[in-house]
């Protein structure tokens, strides 16, 4: 299954919300019941997942086992504090990793190692990876990389970079080329420049899975900062075999659909598309529209969200097989299997015309469990249409839909018309709030606005936070700000610069 190819995910989007304003150490003082609540997050979960593999990786799998058995006999029935643990670790290793957790664990943020050519090998230098003017102040992190000179040579020992930016540590024997940060274990961004991603990117399709999902990462996040240029995720987009491993493909749409999203309305979004159309044939080609009997889970879920995108984008081979899946399904539910009818079931719903979203409301109402009204509920609300998703939002106000959903359908709605949606929930607060669990209150209407690509958002935001949660609960409001400031200047900045390259490709 891969399992540490899917990390890499959850890793991703930790990045991506430790690298703006709002964001918090691992490990934070508590002090209420709301500051907890907001705690339950994607950096106390994923970050703190990421970390602990990292220092696994850093110490080595046996020495961090054994660390750890040492501090469950050795603390049995009573209470510890996080430093007892990494004591033990270090009492088990030759490498000590406490200075290295203290880095990662009590400051927020990303660090970001940036590889230039320097003579018979590379340069490394440190600075903190932000979208924004979040600062800080902690100085260099103490950084384990691991290097890999080329294809199936060994790595080179493990390193610790703690430099920053202009004094860099130069590292002979690893060319023009070298992954840094090989097998995507530790924590922390890699900006290859000029030459350097040159080299790495004419031997992208020999890669690992693992290091071909870190790099693409790393060219997005780093593209979408506007530290390089946006044009070196579309450049790796067509360096990526077809074949390449499912999670891989999966990595790069996610990535390719979320640009997408930023192009909703902008007039680039026509050249945009075709792009996309062209990196991607080839992959639909080889998997086919249909499942194949035998083939990994993996296989599956690369074909789920390559249509998905295909889809969205109005690919017309796409669309019409969906519609025609769709009209079969409604007359025989049994006719496609429970994967595909999930696929078939998005790609309709995201640009129906009345017929087929009334089809997909009559479903939602009528489906006989709470599973199926789940589903259908994230299908109700997806549509693009302003009208259908006011239809879609009134229904939330009504007895057809069960309590618990009517909150999920608003925030469905939020995915494609979040404007409308953060009004319509300020609006009708005090009906909705009795569906939805107290401790949640003060994250679920900043987390309908983090979906904007427009800063518009960001007044009815403030003003209801104002009114309605506590200074202490705060935390996804300025989560939830930052993430629509980055999306807004992703749509404003880094759009001219791949509509600019696209240009220039097609001459």
């Amino acid at each position: 299954w891969k399992v540490w190819l899917d990390t890499l995910g959850s890793k991703q989007g930790a990045m991506q919300v430790d690298a703006r304003d709002g964001t918090h150490p691992v490990i934070v003082p508590i002090h209420d019941i709301l500051q907890a609540g907001n705690s339950f997050d994607t950096i106390t979960y994923s970050k703190g997942q990421a970390v602990i593999r990292m220092l696994e990786a850093y110490v080595g799998e046996a020495a961090f086992r054994s660390g750890v058995r040492h501090y469950m006999k050795d603390y049995a029935y009573g209470n510890t504090e996080t430093d007892q643990l990494w004591a033990e670790v270090d009492a088990a290793s030759d490498r000590k990793l406490t200075s290295v957790a203290h880095d990662f664990t009590l400051r927020p943020g990303v660090p970001m190692l940036t590889v230039s050519p320097a003579g018979n090998g590379i340069s490394l230098s440190q600075e903190r990876f932000a979208y924004d003017a979040s600062g800080d102040a902690g100085g260099a992190w103490k950084v384990p990389a691991l290097v890999q000179p080329s294809s199936g040579s060994d790595p080179l020992a493990i390193i610790r970079v703690e430099n920053e930016a202009g004094h860099p540590s130069l590292l002979p024997g690893a060319p023009a080329g070298s992954v840094v940060n090989a097998g995507q274990t530790a924590y922390f961004r890699v900006r290859y420049e000029g030459k350097a991603f040159d080299a790495l990117c004419g031997r992208f399709g020999t890669l690992t899975p693992d290091d071909q999902i870190g790099i693409i990462n790393d060219a997005y996040s780093i593209g979408t900062a506007g530290k390089e240029p946006m044009s070196e995720l579309l450049r790796l987009s067509e360096r990526l075999p077809a074949n390449a491993y499912p999670s891989v493909w999966t990595t790069l749409v996610a990535r390719l659909t979320y640009l997408d999203q930023a192009y909703d309305g902008q007039a680039g979004q026509p050249a945009f598309r075709r792009f996309v159309t062209e990196v991607t044939s080839p992959v639909l080609r080889r998997i086919g529209l249909e499942a194949v009997p035998g083939e990994s889970a993996n296989a599956e879920i690369e074909r789920t969200d390559l249509l998905g995108l295909l889809g969205r984008i109005g690919d017309p081979a796409v669309v019409g097989w969906a519609k025609g899946k769709f009209t079969a399904f409604l007359k025989e539910p049994s006719s496609i299997s429970g994967t595909e009818r999930i696929t078939v079931l998005r790609i309709v719903a995201v640009n129906p015309d009345l017929g087929t979203w009334e089809s997909l409301h009559s479903l939602e109402v009528n489906a006989p469990s709470g599973i199926e009204k789940d589903q259908y509920v994230d299908l109700v609300g997806a549509a693009s249409d302003l009208g259908l998703a006011q239809r879609a939002l009134d229904a939330s106000l009504t007895g057809e839909m069960e309590p618990t959903l009517r909150p999920q359908i608003v925030s469905d709605v939020s995915r494609r018309h979040s404007l409308m949606a953060l009004n319509f929930a300020i609006q009708h607060w005090d009906e909705l709030k009795q569906f939805i669990e107290p401790t949640i209150w003060a994250r679920y209407v900043p987390r309908l606005a983090s979906n904007s690509f427009d800063d518009s958002v960001l007044g009815p935001l403030e003003a209801y936070a104002g009114s309605h949660i506590p200074v202490s609960a705060q935390q996804g409001v300025h989560t939830a700000e930052s993430q629509v400031r980055f999306a807004a200047a992703v749509r404003a900045q880094r759009l001219p610069e791949i509509d600019r390259w696209l240009a220039t490709r097609a001459q």
